[in-house]
């Protein structure tokens, strides 16, 4: 004799869903279909209201699978789509292809974190459906966040969030343009990451060439390259030798994700731009000793595999702490321990602005989006903003007084003074 079924099968249009539940919560699986519609809370205890969820899952899937007109949705009441059903219109929104407006894989792994906590706090507050997503529950959900220590600039995000998902249901004609949520959230300016001195950039280098640890002297190439360079660890990592242009000094920062095939390996930028970086003398001599290793990525763990953020950290993390005694730093300031990878972009854009690269130039070589995210990036410890100093003519001589003050070598400057000047020189035409 056959054991009882414990789960209901229950038979939709086109498609037939086990209904079963989860600590007393309803859900749904629709893997044994033709199409794997995957796993799905239907967020209530009651069995009425769980069907009801069922059947508006359904048609969703029916849509998305090509087996029903999009028209169907319109006018589908909020009340009716389950947190659970939203995220995973979203979801499958932003994987499409990149040329359509898809994103990349990474960003989707941001996407479920940022969805995360905000159904931990809907769980918490009853929230089941998008019908009780309104801005006064945004405001009780920064509150939230904020009461478990998350950054104020990072509340923002979080919360920010929910409206572009629900955007997303009104773009793709499962809400109406009603449901939009219009909200404001303020932007606070932050304490940037730490940026080495010279003399830190120097004394890393120096302390890890001499290790008798090949891994510690492996990180001490990675600092070099960085500090040299400005590139991100990740797209240092994944950097191949063929990019690295020896006859040229040019090293090629690609991103090729949007053509990448399932199972290669690709390099990609956080801009998703490729953009070239000049390769400095210094780096140069030392590029050209290590050309007989032209194959593969630049950097190799020592069993000839691909170098992991981890593992080099993990070392990195073992050089700063036997450092950081020579550097004590200001107490209640970032100093030499609070340093990690992403200190040495800021660094390289503090170094060349401080000898007068400008800021348009230093925008272009970071691969940042907007020149106001590259001043973040700048910094004048009190050494430098000393000898920036000392180097004006405050009381001005009788060289110097016929002509215009120069803007200081550490400043970041795009373009110069000249329009405002010559608009000055033809009022000055005008009025005589």
């Amino acid at each position: 004799m056959s054991a009882r079924r414990k789960n209901e099968l229950i038979q939709c249009e086109h498609f037939r869903w086990k209904l079963y539940r989860r600590k007393g919560v309803y859900c749904a699986d629709g893997r044994s279909n033709r199409f794997d519609l995957g796993r799905h809370s239907l967020n209530t205890r009651d069995k009425e209201k769980a069907l009801k969820s069922l059947v508006q899952l359904n048609l969703v899937k029916c849509v998305e699978n090509g087996l029903a007109d999009r028209s169907r949705l319109v006018g589908m009441d909020s009340v009716e789509i389950s947190l659970d059903q939203a995220f995973t219109i979203f979801i499958e929104d932003r994987s499409k292809a990149r040329v359509a407006g898809g994103v990349k894989p990474s960003s989707l792994k941001v996407y479920k974190k940022r969805w995360k906590k905000f159904f931990t706090f809907a769980t918490e507050n009853r929230i089941s459906h998008v019908g009780q997503i309104t801005k006064d529950l945004l405001n009780r959900y920064s509150g939230w966040l904020e009461a478990r220590g998350t950054a104020p600039n990072y509340v923002g995000y979080l919360v920010r969030f929910i409206p572009q998902v629900i955007n997303t249901l009104i773009e793709t004609d499962h809400l109406g343009s009603e449901r939009k949520i219009r909200l404001r959230m303020k932007k606070f300016e932050v304490e940037e990451a730490y940026a080495y001195t010279a003399a830190e950039f120097g004394a890393i280098l120096e302390y890890c060439s001499d290790h008798k640890n090949p891994r510690v002297r492996q990180v001490g190439d990675v600092v070099r390259v960085l500090g040299y360079t400005g590139l991100r660890i990740s797209e240092l990592l994944s950097l191949p030798w063929h990019y690295i242009d020896l006859e040229k000094r040019f090293i090629t920062v690609k991103d090729d994700s949007a053509k990448a095939r399932a199972g290669t390996e690709t390099q990609s930028t956080k801009s998703s731009k490729t953009r070239r970086v000049p390769i400095h003398k210094d780096l140069l001599e030392w590029l050209k000793a290590r050309s007989g290793e032209k194959s593969g990525l630049l950097f190799q763990n020592l069993d000839g595999g691909r170098l992991t953020y981890s593992s080099a950290l993990e070392t990195f993390c073992r050089v700063r702490k036997e450092l950081r005694g020579r550097f004590p730093g200001t107490p209640g300031e970032k100093s030499f321990k609070d340093g990690c990878f992403h200190s040495l972009r800021h660094f390289y854009c503090s170094r060349h602005a401080q000898w007068g690269v400008s800021e348009m130039t230093m925008c272009k070589l970071l691969g940042h989006q907007s020149s106001r995210i590259t001043r973040r990036y700048y910094h004048n410890n009190d050494q430098e903003s000393l000898r920036l100093i000392d180097g004006v003519d405050v009381l001005g001589s009788t060289q110097m007084a016929d002509k215009s003050p120069a803007a200081p070598q550490g400043s970041l400057v795009v373009g110069g003074s000249k329009g405002r000047q010559s608009q000055g020189k033809k009022r000055r035409r005008k009025s005589g």
